[in-house]
């Protein structure tokens, strides 16, 4: 069976991570994916590795943040993508899917397609839109409802995003994890593999630089420490997404005197290289859509620290399987105990590891997403 996935973006962050491990789940069942990339980035070279077809044709987002020229860019963007459908209609075309499938809510080109094709639509929601990046759908909530609704199936990553985002009767909504690692990973999960060159106790954000991240709270927190641990650092792995935002945390960093503790270190593509190099995680997220640094840290067998809300609770079992925190004298409180508490560190770790060993799995999530297909076909 033929599918054709849409995703809203090229770089490799947490959806199009999730989406790989995805088709290549649903490969093992027979399912021919092909995937329409908006631009030239990182993910076109994980597509050729894994031998998975695509295009590059641009087309745009049905979300902004609001501002003086919203309605002008929302325009804008509409008529732009009713531009690139001509195109995108012919390599769809080409392909004969039987399903069509958007990766996020971000773009509309996939129920347009299905629509025009005549072709079931599957939506995977991964992210709450205003909530956790400030967005504003182009034309009102009726408009971006009205299309959802044309969906034949929905997916949330979170019991989080249906409850925010689906309010009232929904009966085609499914609730479905992402998967973070592969049957074929197992044997390098063990991230405390490799020597440390480091002796500081280094906390580890990964998250691109944006408000909604909470990253402020995690360098206050270490300014707090500092006072009477003073061998800890905080390391951020994440793409600029606001500038103003990082000029704000830099002039933060240097009022705590914090230059030696903090850094950043911008996009990494290979984040298990980053989780070796750690000793704890952290979440700083006010609104997660799920978490998917949460699980990628149980799995590497780091102990994991995340703010007690939307998708990251539903993930970490407090005491249990992480800490969980909620104003930064908590979030100070819980770094000192990862640091001192080896014991309960020890016991979180072994917990969490079984845990996301069971539950976020490739076979797992694409088994749970085959069945929906299936339905479907």
């Amino acid at each position: 069976m033929n599918i054709l996935f849409i995703t809203h973006y090229s770089s490799l962050y947490g959806a199009n991570r999730s989406l790989l491990l995805l088709m290549e789940g649903l490969k093992k069942n027979n399912i021919n994916p092909m995937v329409f990339v908006p631009d030239e980035g990182s993910l076109i070279g994980e597509l050729k590795r894994c031998n998975i077809a695509y295009h590059k044709i641009k087309f745009w987002a049905w979300m902004g943040v609001e501002g003086k020229l919203f309605i002008f860019k929302a325009v804008l963007r509409f008529l732009l993508n009713l531009a690139s459908l001509p195109i995108l209609l012919v390599y769809a075309t080409k392909f004969k899917p039987s399903i069509i499938y958007s990766n996020s809510s971000i773009t509309p080109i996939g129920i347009y397609l299905s629509i025009l094709l005549r072709k079931p639509h599957i939506w995977h929601i991964r992210e709450l839109g205003k909530l956790d990046y400030n967005l504003e759908y182009d034309f009102g909530r009726k408009y971006f409802y009205y299309f959802m609704r044309k969906s034949d199936a929905i997916i949330s990553i979170s019991q989080c995003v249906k409850e925010s985002l689906f309010k009232g009767d929904w009966k085609n909504i499914s609730i479905i994890n992402n998967a973070v690692y592969s049957d074929d990973d197992v044997d390098s999960l063990n991230a405390n593999a490799g020597i440390r060159k480091d002796k500081a106790f280094i906390f580890l954000i990964m998250s691109i630089v944006h408000p909604s991240k909470g990253i402020h709270d995690a360098i206050e927190a270490i300014g707090k420490i500092k006072k009477d641990i003073n061998t800890v650092k905080l390391i951020i792995c994440g793409g600029d997404e606001d500038k103003q935002y990082r000029k704000y945390l830099n002039s933060l960093v240097i009022k705590l005197d914090l230059v030696e503790q903090v850094l950043f270190k911008g996009f990494i593509d290979k984040p298990l290289e980053m989780y070796k190099a750690a000793d704890a995680i952290l979440v700083c997220s006010r609104n997660e859509a799920w978490g998917r640094v949460a699980a990628e840290a149980m799995i590497s067998e780091k102990p994991v620290i995340g703010y007690n809300s939307c998708g990251t609770k539903e993930i970490i079992a407090d005491m249990q399987t992480g800490l969980l925190y909620n104003n930064i004298e908590e979030l100070s409180s819980c770094m000192k105990k990862v640091i001192l508490d080896r014991e309960l560190v020890n016991s979180m770790v072994n917990n969490a590891k079984t845990y996301a060993l069971q539950s976020f799995s490739m076979s797992e999530t694409a088994g749970k997403v085959f069945k929906t297909i299936k339905v479907l076909k």
